[in-house]
């Protein structure tokens, strides 16, 4: 029913764009609007919805953020850094922030500020399991296979049904020549 919302929500918008009227979404209804375009791979209409909507809630951080997230998608990373930056000055303990940072950081191969960040946000977050994956996969970015089977093993504690932790699991083991290490690890595991 949700999703049925939410289409109806961009419905709504996009007959507004249409017939060049103005009308009041709250901050819920345009996180929809822009996941929307976001998650069908229409960055220009999310980033035109991103700005309509800041225009209507100029103080919502979520939308800076979705902004930023926009911003990096698009490759602006130094862009969607200042993004961030307002948002953090507001919320300093947003763990959103620190993960987006964290991706963004990434994505410039400033692989040791993007752990920082992802640890920073592990500190703040309730689901840790999705953190030690971006974790690990830096370490494992960087060449440092020992600290990334660490991370992708903590990842498969918190979760594990984790299928891609397990594939990296073994990966790691693989790559540091260590398979009867493998073999142990994973029987204990089943």
């Amino acid at each position: 029913k949700n999703d049925e919302n939410s289409l109806t929500t961009v419905v709504r918008y996009e007959e507004m764009l249409e017939n060049e009227k103005q009308y009041f979404f709250d901050v819920d209804q345009f996180e929809d609007i822009i996941d929307h375009y976001v998650n069908n791979g229409e960055l220009k209409e999310a980033n035109s919805a991103v700005h309509f909507a800041i225009s209507q809630h100029p103080f919502s951080t979520e939308l800076v953020l979705k902004k930023a997230q926009i911003l990096a998608d698009t490759r602006k990373p130094h862009k969607a850094l200042k993004a961030i930056a307002q948002v953090e000055s507001i919320e300093p303990g947003n763990p959103d922030i620190f993960l987006l940072k964290g991706n963004i950081y990434s994505q410039l191969r400033e692989h040791k500020k993007a752990i920082n960040c992802y640890r920073t946000a592990l500190g703040r977050a309730d689901d840790k399991a999705e953190i030690w994956m971006y974790i690990a996969f830096e370490y494992q970015t960087l060449g440092n296979n020992v600290k990334a089977l660490d991370y992708f093993k903590k990842t498969v504690l918190e979760d594990p049904d984790n299928e891609l932790a397990l594939y990296e699991i073994a990966f790691c083991y693989e790559l540091n020549d260590s398979l009867e290490d493998s073999i142990g690890y994973y029987t204990e595991f089943l």
